[in-house]
């Protein structure tokens, strides 16, 4: 039997679904990084006094070398108590993607109840990470808003970016 006949459509198609899904979660677990990226570099500002584009620019950089744990760790006395065994949490599923979800799931591909159970468990993944991002962008917010970033401004430049416009 040729490799690409083993599986039957049905069952192909649902694993192909296996595969968005993962795609998704971890998406939206990058997501939170970059979100957690941002809450750092603007936590680092100064509460007075002028704010330059090279100091946020070295905090973004200086965050985005940070791994998702490090970042949490750094971020810990900012972000409130409430939300850091969510966090930390959204971690553990994260490094549980990143490096252990095929190898512990894999075997669960072979029957449709199987790919059922793996399309739960990552779309619970992605409602967590995109329920704990949206938490951290409430803690963005006053921080954009204290150096003069407003949310019709955000949209305005979203919208830009929708059109492609530099």
């Amino acid at each position: 039997m040729e490799i690409g006949k083993l599986m039957t459509e049905p069952h192909d198609e649902a694993a192909k679904e296996v595969y968005a899904r993962f795609g998704l979660a971890y998406y939206h677990a990058e997501v939170l990084h970059r979100g957690l990226c941002n809450l750092y570099a603007l936590s680092r500002l100064p509460e007075t006094g002028p704010v330059t584009r090279p100091r946020v620019e070295e905090h973004l950089q200086s965050a985005f070398e940070s791994t998702l744990g490090g970042l949490i760790d750094k971020l810990e006395p900012a972000i409130p108590a409430e939300l850091m065994p969510r966090l930390k949490y959204a971690l553990e599923r994260r490094n549980f993607l990143a490096h252990y979800f095929w190898y512990d799931r894999i075997h669960l591909m072979t029957s449709m109840d199987g790919i059922g159970s793996l399309i739960d468990e990552l779309s619970q993944d992605t409602e967590l990470f995109a329920a704990v991002d949206a938490e951290v962008e409430a803690l963005i917010a006053p921080l954009l808003s204290r150096i003069g970033v407003t949310p019709a401004m955000l949209s305005s430049e979203l919208e830009k970016v929708e059109r492609g416009e530099d």
